[in-house]
């Protein structure tokens, strides 16, 4: 409120433990025992008081005039309670569906699918977030990493997804100079339906006649 109330703008991500609303839960509640049920009973009853909290911070970023984004894993059965729902609702949040796979996630030479969902009040955030799914064809088989808690932690091109989507203003203002090649050593060398690294941009087009005077 602080934040807000010196007119700054917030952007909040909310992403919380969601294990106990995954469906490797099951597993556990098969098991016999009270002590079993009542260890999973609480651990939920905490993630609906931190859903309860995020949603009192989602209403305070967006009157602030930022943004509000909440991930968790595509198949959670979390996305199914009445606070998230009822929440992405109210405030007409965008959905996007970036994977691990787009996302180029590496774990030990594995290369997982990872399904992510994420919601948030930001449409460029969402566009942005969204062209990172899968390109594989259909049938195409992931590496399997069940268990491994590393597959839900953001890698490098993950978090600059993001930051650049709220803010490309503060992402792209510390960029530093480029460097440009000369465009026919360019093509020569890497090929233009090959390269592989772009070195920078032009921003004006050129007409034919240029292009034709510096090949």
């Amino acid at each position: 409120n602080e934040t807000s109330e010196k007119g700054e703008p917030i952007d909040l991500w909310g992403s919380i433990p969601c294990a106990p609303c995954c469906p490797p839960q099951h597993l556990s509640r098969a098991r016999p025992g009270e002590a079993q049920d009542q260890k999973l009973q609480e651990k939920r009853q905490t993630i609906e008081a931190l859903l309860d909290n995020y949603a009192l911070l989602a209403d305070v970023a967006v009157a602030s005039g930022g943004s509000a984004s909440f991930e968790w894993p595509l198949g959670c059965e979390g996305w199914e309670d009445d606070r998230l729902t009822n929440l992405i609702s109210r405030l007409n949040m965008y959905a996007a569906y970036p994977t691990g796979c787009g996302m180029g996630l590496e774990i030990d030479g594995k290369f997982p699918l990872k399904e992510w969902r994420v919601v948030t009040t930001d449409k460029r955030l969402a566009v942005n977030l969204d062209r990172f799914g899968c390109s594989h064809p259909p049938g195409h088989r992931h590496d399997p990493v069940e268990g491994d808690r590393r597959s839900g932690m953001y890698n490098t091109k993950l978090a600059v997804a993001i930051l650049s989507g709220l803010n490309p203003h503060v992402a792209f203002h510390h960029v530093p100079k480029l460097p440009t090649v000369h465009g026919a050593i360019a093509h020569e060398q890497k090929g233009i339906l090959m390269a592989q690294l772009v070195f920078g941009m032009i921003r004006t087009p050129l007409s034919r006649t240029e292009l034709l005077n510096h090949p």
